[in-house]
């Protein structure tokens, strides 16, 4: 599994065999390579269309990357992370060893369509607009809100208040998601599954405002250092601000189409999480899905701004992910699995291996 992780993350920067085209790479790689030389991201006229990812990166990551395969080289670690928390997200939450590479497998050979397409065109251009710089905050807030489910601790706590403070800064459109359907799942905690402990949520969701305050002022104290003055914090959200009003790239969604199954997959997990509720038979499994359909949820905005179906599969991994859930909760009542099962079940990841590797 962990060879699979790295082939999905590693076929771009291994399969591109020219730099890359300024169609993706440039709007990406841009910013950063006015931050080496000195000048301030969202500071004057420069400005990054997808967040603060590559200050973030040039602050970590300046002495790793001293050419374009250099950055490309940190790209496909954090691509090969937001896959792997995923991963390890699934064999902590499934449980059973074969279900979970079953399971782990079909969602790998799904994203390895949607986003590496590993060996299958030698001259495709990296697309990091998504993966990974809309998938790797996200994947992590999943694997680290099942670990604060499973074993509750302050510093799991604010590690989550760090993550989804800083994800925002990152990049706005996918951080905000994460911020909220932290706040969210807070609520749905303390005032859901706590019986209404209002004095609970007030600390929780102060501590974690007050986490993120203290973020923000680290941001601005960095800034400080290196350029005697603080960002233009406003200049985040310049690029929604222009393409919102202009409605430039924009599409109206269709009455009847592909996201119809991805909403159906989110209604479906609050209407089971409401019954295992009333029914108080909610578990760590139901809380992690409740939080998985909420931040899916938001995430699903990027699809709404363009309404296209080759837009529509950058957004929809966590109804992939709550859909294999679901269907590893069925697998694991069957215990233990027929061995006809396990044949067929290792020949459905195979299928789906070579359906996601092939040019058809």
């Amino acid at each position: 599994m962990i060879v699979s992780v790295l082939l999905l993350s590693l076929g771009d920067y291994f399969t591109i065999n020219y730099l890359p085209s300024v169609y993706h790479f440039d709007p990406v790689f841009f910013s950063y390579v006015q931050l080496a030389n000195h000048k301030g991201l969202f500071m004057g006229n420069l400005v990054s269309q997808y967040g603060g990812y590559n200050y973030l990166i040039w602050l970590f990551f300046s002495s790793l990357i001293q050419s374009v395969k250099g950055y490309m080289a940190v790209m496909t670690a954090l691509t090969a992370a937001s896959i792997g928390f995923i991963v390890l997200f699934l064999h902590d939450y499934i449980k059973n060893n074969k279900i979970s590479l079953v399971i782990s497998g079909i969602y790998l050979s799904l994203i390895g369509k949607i986003f590496a397409r590993v060996f299958t065109d030698s001259n495709f251009d990296p697309y990091y607009q998504y993966m990974p710089i809309r998938t790797v905050f996200a994947a992590l807030m999943i694997y680290m809100v099942w670990k604060y489910i499973s074993a509750p601790s302050p510093w799991r706590f604010y590690a989550l208040g760090v993550i989804s403070s800083v994800s925002i800064f990152w990049n706005f459109d996918t951080g905000l998601v994460c911020f909220a359907s932290w706040l969210i799942f807070l609520a749905y905690q303390y005032l859901i599954i706590g019986r209404f402990n209002w004095i609970g949520l007030a600390r929780a969701w102060a501590g974690t405002l007050g986490t993120a305050l203290v973020c923000a002022l680290l941001l601005v104290a960095s800034y400080f250092w290196f350029y005697g003055q603080a960002p233009d914090l406003a200049l985040t959200m310049e690029f929604q601000r222009v393409f919102a009003l202009s409605g430039f790239y924009m599409l109206p969604a269709p009455l009847v189409g592909s996201w119809v199954l991805v909403v159906f997959i989110y209604l479906l997990t609050f209407a089971l999480v409401s019954l295992r509720l009333i029914q108080q038979r909610a578990t760590e499994k139901t809380h992690i899905i409740f939080y998985i359909a909420i931040l899916g949820s938001g995430l699903f905005s990027y699809y709404v701004g363009r309404s296209h179906d080759m837009v529509l599969i950058s957004p929809w991994y966590p109804a992939i992910l709550l859909a294999l859930l679901l269907i590893s909760d069925l697998l694991c009542r069957v215990n233990p699995l027929p061995t006809y099962g396990q044949k067929a079940l290792l020949l459905l990841v195979v299928a789906f291996g070579v359906l996601s590797y092939s040019k058809l």
